[in-house]
């Protein structure tokens, strides 16, 4: 029942365990006459005037510069989040427009659309991400654009990167390859056919090992000639048949033939 005569500082105090939604509160509204009977004062609740508050905050009401928790989900009216110190994502997170987040900790897939949805600043034109391999990115050059050596080296593999010797090139004007050293197994010039045949001895020649496969081999070349001890103490190497002397014969014409007198 309600209390006459007592004012509105008289009343007693309504604890917090007892405060819900229903609670009427005594509302003035300043536009009524004071001589229009009981139009002046009027009663409300606390859902009413919470609900109010909400719905005039950024209009009527300045905007609130601290938010702290947002509790409930599906908030369908935060139009701006302004700066966020930080964010924590279980679930799915939609950025549209522009957000500025200081540290954005995401749990799972992150699906940021097409790749004119990413913006990362700094970096120069061409350059790439690279990692330190501990989670810390930077911007540097492409090194696979980049070829190693000097100019006109062919570029292989040296350890994951390109690389380049002046020992190893290739000039695209005479359609020319350099090499210092080559080592095969096997190779095809042409319609030469060069397999591989191992490493000869001394003198040994490259020649066909066999008839029928024409396979190629070294050779041991057999000895087939002789010293030949001159008057003068000098000797060198003549055929089996060494020729000592050669003697003009005359035709029957008139001319001459040269003939080699061998030791027999």
């Amino acid at each position: 029942m309600a209390t006459r005569g007592v004012k509105i500082t008289g009343l007693n105090n309504l604890s917090n365990a007892s405060l819900n939604g229903n609670i009427v509160i005594p509302v003035v509204d300043p536009t009524v006459s004071l001589a229009t009977p009981d139009g002046q004062t009027l009663q409300s609740n606390v859902n009413q005037l919470g609900n109010y508050i909400l719905n005039e905050a950024g209009n009527l009401f300045p905007v609130a510069n601290v938010a702290n928790t947002v509790k409930n989900n599906a908030q369908p009216n935060i139009t701006s989040v302004g700066t966020l110190v930080s964010l924590s994502v279980l679930g799915n997170a939609v950025f549209s427009n522009n957000a500025t987040i200081s540290t954005l900790t995401v749990t799972g897939i992150s699906n940021f659309g097409p790749v004119a949805n990413v913006k990362i600043d700094g970096g120069a034109n061409g350059q790439v991400l690279h990692t330190y391999g501990n989670g810390t990115l930077y911007w540097g050059v492409d090194d696979a654009t980049f070829p190693g050596g000097p100019n006109t080296a062919v570029q292989f593999n040296s350890n994951g990167n390109f690389a380049g010797t002046a020992n190893f090139t290739f000039d695209s004007d005479t359609n020319t390859l350099a090499v210092t050293n080559i080592d095969v197994d096997d190779i095809t010039i042409g319609n030469i056919h060069i397999p591989s045949v191992g490493n000869g001895t001394q003198q040994q020649v490259l020649g066909i090992v066999d008839q029928n496969t024409q396979q190629l081999g070294w050779k041991t070349v057999p000895v087939y000639y002789v010293t030949v001890d001159m008057r003068d103490g000098s000797n060198y190497l003549s055929s089996p048949d060494p020729v000592l002397r050669v003697y003009p014969i005359g035709q029957r014409d008139g001319s001459y033939i040269d003939l080699n007198v061998t030791q027999i």
